[in-house]
């Protein structure tokens, strides 16, 4: 039934603070800065996580834009990793992680920038 597939519903999504990212212009910055929160360490205000290529483009929604990894971190993922630290509360870093010479996934490290006095 309808209620049973929305138990935990509100459990599951990922809140993030849009006036931490309102100055971020680019769909994908605002994309991956949601897709890091989720695996933030609420004590640590920090957290990593590991993507295969595949899921980066899957999740960004460019399955079929820059079909070469060179072009996609070149056009997308630089770019939004820098807007990410120069617009939002976070700041994030990427390396690649290769099998043999091809590049098959992307490991992400994030900390959130100390609160700025508002006042």
């Amino acid at each position: 039934s309808v209620q049973v597939r929305l138990a935990g519903m509100i459990e599951q999504f990922t809140t993030i603070d849009l006036f931490a990212i309102n100055k971020v212009r680019s769909i994908y910055s605002v994309r991956l800065y949601e897709l890091l929160s989720q695996y933030e360490d609420k004590d640590k205000r920090s957290g990593y996580r590991i993507m295969s290529v595949e899921d980066f483009r899957f999740h960004l929604n460019c399955m079929h834009v820059n079909p070469h990894t060179k072009d996609l971190k070149r056009r997308i993922l630089n770019p939004a990793v820098k807007e990410i630290n120069k617009q939002s509360d976070m700041d994030c870093s990427v390396k690649d992680v290769k099998e043999g010479r091809r590049i098959t996934k992307f490991l992400f490290t994030f900390r959130k920038k100390p609160q700025e006095n508002l006042l």
